[in-house]
């Protein structure tokens, strides 16, 4: 594992957003989900380009309705289907 503090500012602030997502949903582990989310929700101008020729509100709506319907992710399998519907929302824009 990484040592945290050689992460960039911008790397340790989204961490620590998807960090605080986590912990408001009583969430032990940040799973890849939280980070995409603050991702998208970033104000971050590398990342927005990396985003700004696709479609992201569809994907955060999606995300959001993940995250709001999930009360914990009790299997690696369901992180798995969510990944998977992801990646396949992605791959229809």
């Amino acid at each position: 594992m990484m040592n945290f503090e050689k992460y960039t500012n911008s790397s340790k602030k989204i961490i620590n957003s998807a960090q605080n997502l986590a912990l408001s949903k009583k969430h032990q582990k940040i799973a890849p989900i939280y980070i995409f989310n603050e991702l998208l929700n970033s104000n971050h101008e590398l990342i927005n380009k990396i985003f700004e020729k696709i479609n992201t509100s569809i994907i955060k709506t999606t995300i959001s309705e993940i995250l709001s319907k999930e009360q914990k992710f009790k299997s690696l399998e369901k992180m798995e289907n969510l990944k998977a519907k992801i990646l396949m929302i992605i791959l229809t824009l």
